[in-house]
């Protein structure tokens, strides 16, 4: 709708009234005083319709981008209403236990500590080494090869030490951490459970 066809359209409160009968005409009289009242009523109506002619058409101009725009907020909008968290898709979690067994102590504790330090700085969720009872190897034979002589005896032992480790994580990152260099004597086994 043109703005100036709102000018001479649109009637205004004193159209009907002769000059010097409105409220605005109360305290003016004179030959001029309605005309001059009177082109200051139909000033502020075509203020009016031009305001309203550009907000109609600028919100037609910006519909389109507002469109846009909602539907990629649409989902940040609910996460705000709901106050939840967005919740990004979560890497399959394993429950993997890794066993070492050595018969050198020293190096079964070295390696024990290189894997938990490996563990804690991927931010994994990692139990201490579990101590298994340690298996002792016992053989008693005889000294003398020919079975001559004295019936002395020798007792050999060997004893073997192990290790559990139990952490959660993804089986990527567990072979990053078991790649680590491993004592000599020091044998590893990983087991992968599902969590």
């Amino acid at each position: 709708m043109d703005p100036d066809m709102a000018i001479n359209s649109s009637p205004g409160p004193d159209d009907n009234m002769a000059p010097g009968e409105g409220a605005g005409h109360a305290n003016h009289h004179g030959p001029y005083s309605g005309t001059a009242l009177g082109y200051q009523h139909d000033l502020s109506v075509a203020v009016r319709a031009r305001s309203s002619v550009c907000s109609r058409a600028d919100s037609r101009l910006l519909a389109p981008a507002k469109e846009q725009v909602g539907q990629e907020a649409a989902p940040q909008l609910w996460l705000l209403k709901t106050g939840k968290t967005p919740v990004e898709p979560e890497v399959a979690t394993h429950g993997i236990r890794i066993t070492l067994t050595s018969r050198n102590v020293k190096s079964l504790k070295k390696v024990c500590a290189d894997l938990i330090r490996g563990a804690k700085e991927k931010n994994l969720k990692v139990k201490e080494p579990v101590r298994m009872p340690t298996k002792t190897l016992r053989i008693t034979t005889r000294k003398t090869p020919c079975g001559e002589g004295s019936k002395t005896w020798g007792c050999f032992q060997m004893r073997i030490h192990k290790r559990l480790i139990d952490l959660h994580s993804p089986s990527e990152i567990v072979k990053q951490i078991t790649s680590i260099s491993i004592e000599p004597g020091v044998e590893v086994e990983v087991t992968i459970a599902d969590a």
